[in-house]
C-alpha cells in the first residue's frame, strides 16, 4: 500500500514538472485569476468593514413633549436596557450646542433660548450600536411617558448597513464565480495532459490497473498546479499591496490587507477545488477509455 501510494505521488509530481515546463503561461493565467480575486476581496472587504463601522451609530436623541420634567425623563431613559449614559440638554444647552457645532451660522446669539428644543442625548451600550439593536432601543425609548420622538440617523444607518450586505453578497458571488473558473481551467488542463498520455493510460487499463492507480496521479498534478498558483497569487498580492494598496489605504482610510485566516482558507479551498477538478477530469477520461477498449 505504501509503495503504491508513493508511486502515485511521485508520478503526479513528475506529471506536474513535465506540464510546468511547457505551460508556464497557463499557470500564470490561473495565478492572475486568483490575484484578481484577492484584489476584489480586499477592496470589497475594506468597503464592507468601513460601512459596518460607519453604520455603528451610538447616539440617540430623545425629544420630550411639552411640560415634561427632563430630569425625570432622563432617569427613566437610564433604566432602559441598552442605555450606557444619558445627558440632558435644556433649551439653553441646545443653543450652546448648536453654537459649538455650527460656528458658521451667524446670529444664533440674537435668538431667544425658548425657540430651541430641549432633548436627551442617549449613548447606546457597546452591544447595541448596530441598526437592529438601535431600532429596538429607539422603540423602547419612544414608549417612555412624555417622549415625542427619537432619532439616531436611521436612514443613514440603514443605507450603510444595506451597503455592507450588498458588498458581502457580491463578494460571495465573486468567490463562487472565480472558484468555478479555476475549476474549469484545471479540468481542461488535466484533460489536455490526459490526452497526451492516452496511450500509457490505455495500457494501464488493459493490464488491469485500477481506477485509483490511474486517476490519482492526475489529481496530484492538479493539486500541485493549484498550490503553485495559490502561492504565486498570494505573493503577487503582497507585492501589489506594498506597492500600491498601502498608499490607497492611507488616502481612503480603508483596511485593504488580507487576513491570515483568508489566506489559509483560500489556500485550502484552492487545493480542494483543483484536486476535485483534476479527479473528475481523470475519472471521465478513464471511463471513455474503458468504453473504447470494450468496444
Amino acid at each position: 500500500m505504501g509503495t503504491k501510494l508513493l508511486f502515485i505521488v511521485i508520478r503526479g509530481i513528475r506529471l506536474f514538472l513535465n506540464y510546468f515546463k511547457g505551460n508556464i503561461l497557463s499557470i500564470l493565467a490561473l495565478s492572475a485569476l486568483f490575484l484578481i480575486l484577492h484584489t476584489a476581496f480586499s477592496l470589497g472587504g475594506g468597503i464592507a468593514r468601513f460601512a459596518d463601522s460607519a453604520a455603528r451609530f451610538d447616539t440617540l436623541r430623545v425629544y420630550p413633549s411639552e411640560k415634561v420634567n427632563l430630569q425625570t425623563l432622563a432617569k427613566s431613559a437610564e433604566r432602559a436596557p441598552g442605555v450606557e449614559s444619558v445627558t440632558v440638554y435644556s433649551r439653553k444647552d441646545t443653543k450652546e450646542y448648536i453654537k459649538q457645532n455650527a460656528p458658521a451660522i451667524n446670529g444664533i446669539d440674537t435668538l431667544p433660548d425658548g425657540i430651541f428644543p430641549p432633548f436627551l442625548e442617549v449613548i447606546a451600550a457597546e452591544g447595541y450600536r448596530n441598526v437592529d439593536s438601535l431600532e429596538q432601543l429607539s422603540a423602547r425609548l419612544k414608549d417612555l411617558p412624555g417622549v415625542e420622538s427619537v432619532s439616531y440617523g436611521q436612514e443613514w444607518a440603514k443605507r450603510l448597513s444595506g451597503s455592507k450586505n450588498a458588498v458581502s453578497a457580491i463578494l460571495f458571488i465573486a468567490v463562487i464565480v472565480f472558484a468555478a473558473a479555476g475549476a474549469v481551467i484545471i479540468y481542461q488542463t488535466v484533460s489536455v495532459t490526459l490526452y497526451k498520455y492516452r496511450g500509457e493510460i490505455r495500457v494501464y487499463s488493459v493490464v488491469g490497473g485500477t481506477g485509483t492507480f490511474i486517476t490519482w496521479p492526475f489529481a496530484v498534478l492538479s493539486v500541485c498546479i493549484g498550490a503553485l498558483c495559490a502561492a504565486v497569487s498570494l505573493l503577487a498580492y503582497l507585492i501589489l499591496h506594498m506597492a500600491f494598496l498601502s498608499s490607497l489605504e492611507d488616502a481612503l482610510g480603508l483596511t485593504l490587507s488580507l487576513s491570515r485566516w483568508y489566506c489559509l482558507a483560500f489556500f485550502i479551498a484552492a487545493l480542494a477545488v483543483t484536486k476535485l477538478a483534476g479527479f473528475v477530469s481523470a475519472a471521465n477520461f478513464l471511463n471513455k477509455t474503458y468504453e473504447i477498449n470494450e468496444g
